[in-house]
């Protein structure tokens, strides 16, 4: 029986409530969700290991956001290579580069961060899930010359981009937003890419056009939205992005 892949939640984060609590244990009970817990700071390190120990579904991720490097970061990257040396994980993420305005470290530091990450991810032989905002060329210049596997998180940069970003080694996460109507742009990346790289995620408690009261149920609708674009089955969809995720995320486990 096929089974969809969440690749990038954020289990840990205080949001999730009892409802959600009921979802993983069925879902534990069912075999029918893997999901990538993704931490982005040493705020929520502790609980995503947790979670990832106490279900078996579950895969952690830690990274160090782009939105919590601060004035301690070099204490931070220490944490983090501790805890991934002594722990199982199945990426690192979730990191990244956004060069917005609500982002308080600069780019030369964000870039600085973001390189030490990925040379953890190589020494470890671990994939990365990878935020990009306003920063998609220097983010694809850096990934053109390192050897880098993983997923661009939430991207949003249009085909052409896209594609160089597989040429670089990526696959692309698909998520809600594509069940808005107006997502063109969005829409004519799915159908260009088709589903050898791609992968879902809900990026829940984050992400748009969630279902208030079981955010990961619009995975299905997602894995929908790409079926009637491609022209597929829903089945389809699920099985070639689950085996992509299982080949990015289940064979790194020890």
């Amino acid at each position: 029986m096929s089974y969809l892949f969440d690749t990038h939640c954020h289990l840990a984060d205080p949001k999730f409530n009892f409802t959600l609590a009921n979802d993983l244990d069925t879902a534990k009970q069912h075999s029918t969700l893997e999901f990538l817990s993704v931490g982005t700071s040493p705020a929520d390190w502790s609980e995503t290991l947790q979670l990832a120990n106490h279900f078996q579904n579950i895969h952690a991720a830690l990274g160090l956001h782009p939105y919590f490097i601060d004035a301690n970061h070099a204490l931070h990257l220490s944490e983090l290579e501790t805890l991934v040396s002594l722990n199982s994980i199945s990426a690192i993420g979730e990191i990244g580069l956004d060069y917005s305005k609500q982002v308080k470290a600069d780019e030369s530091l964000q870039m600085s961060v973001f390189r030490q990450q990925i040379e953890i991810a190589q020494f470890h032989n671990l994939p990365v899930s990878i935020h990009c905002l306003k920063a998609y060329n220097p983010m694809l210049k850096f990934l053109q010359r390192h050897s880098v596997e993983g997923v661009m998180h939430g991207f949003a940069g249009g085909s052409e981009m896209a594609t160089q970003f597989i040429e670089a080694g990526l696959y692309i996460g698909v998520n809600s937003v594509l069940l808005n109507q107006n997502a063109r742009r969005y829409h004519e990346m799915v159908q260009l890419i088709g589903l050898e790289r791609l992968v879902l995620e809900s990026d829940a408690p984050f992400g748009m056009n969630l279902y208030p009261d079981s955010p990961l149920s619009s995975l299905r609708l997602v894995a929908g939205k790409i079926a009637e674009l491609l022209n597929c089955s829903v089945d389809c969809v699920i099985e070639q992005t689950t085996r992509n995720a299982e080949q990015l995320f289940i064979r790194k486990r020890s």
